[in-house]
């Protein structure tokens, strides 16, 4: 009986879309399957980060994905945690330069996180942020001096 790994075969968008189910911290796991996979996860199109309320351990992660995934395109970047703007920032910061199509950010320090190349990011379509502060004056990081998102669709800011 001749065994055929189909699996294998398919594309790196399949393979992608397949991943895309996952949490970023679960694709990376996938390494392990074959040698096929071993550094499929550093390309993957759409990251999703959440920190589930373990910072220390998270931000480990974090930092060592980032310097080893590969310096290419991303179309969406969602991150959930806590971190402060010494940590997050650098991390947006990072995505940025990779052009995200989409891009949301869940963070009970958010206005003090948010680099200002938010406001400017071209390629952002899409725009969600969680906002811990409801009912107050916003503070000056919530109000760039100027903001260029021609391409940005859909805003989404939910107040807690």
């Amino acid at each position: 009986m001749n065994k055929i790994d189909r699996l294998n075969n398919l594309p790196d968008p399949i393979l992608h879309h397949i991943l895309s189910f996952l949490s970023t911290r679960e694709a990376v796991r996938t390494c392990v399957l074959a040698k096929r996979w071993v550094n499929l996860w550093a390309s993957l199109p759409s990251l999703v980060l959440d920190s589930k309320g373990n910072e220390s351990k998270f931000e480990h992660f974090v930092n060592r994905l980032f310097c080893l995934r590969e310096y290419s395109h991303i179309d969406s970047f969602k991150i959930s945690c806590n971190a402060g703007p010494k940590i997050l920032k650098p991390w947006l910061l990072h995505v940025l330069a990779l052009r995200p199509r989409s891009l949301s950010v869940v963070s009970s320090i958010l206005p003090v996180a948010l680099p200002v190349s938010v406001f400017r990011c071209e390629s952002l379509e899409e725009l969600m942020l969680d906002v811990p502060y409801p009912g107050i004056e916003p503070i000056p990081a919530l109000r760039p001096k100027s903001i260029s998102l021609s391409r940005l669709r859909r805003l989404v800011i939910n107040a807690w």
